[in-house]
């Protein structure tokens, strides 16, 4: 398999494109829909597998910051969200789930 074949490159190469894309312009929202695999309320961040975020991101499975500690309490594993998505100053976050 080569390297472009590991998810994990592929993964790395799309956050890197994420936060260029984050630092450009003011913020954007994106609209997303996944699945809740893990919450971290320590780290403010849940592990969301999701489908495509059209003119974002393909679908793949990763970590995002949730920028409502409430909204954070909410949400459990297993939960089929809509989310949306905000870009701003170099940041990639959950704001509305």
């Amino acid at each position: 398999m080569g390297v472009l074949n590991d998810g994990r490159v592929r993964a790395a190469v799309c956050l890197l494109g994420l936060v260029l894309l984050a630092g450009c312009g003011g913020p954007r929202t994106f609209h997303g829909h996944g699945i809740v695999h893990e919450i971290s309320a320590a780290e403010g961040q849940a592990l969301i597998e999701h489908d495509e975020i059209v003119g974002l991101m393909p679908a793949m499975t990763m970590s995002f910051t949730i920028d409502d500690p409430a909204l954070l309490t909410e949400l459990q594993p297993g939960d089929v969200i809509d989310f949306e998505l905000t870009s701003e100053n170099g940041s990639l976050f959950v704001t509305k789930a």
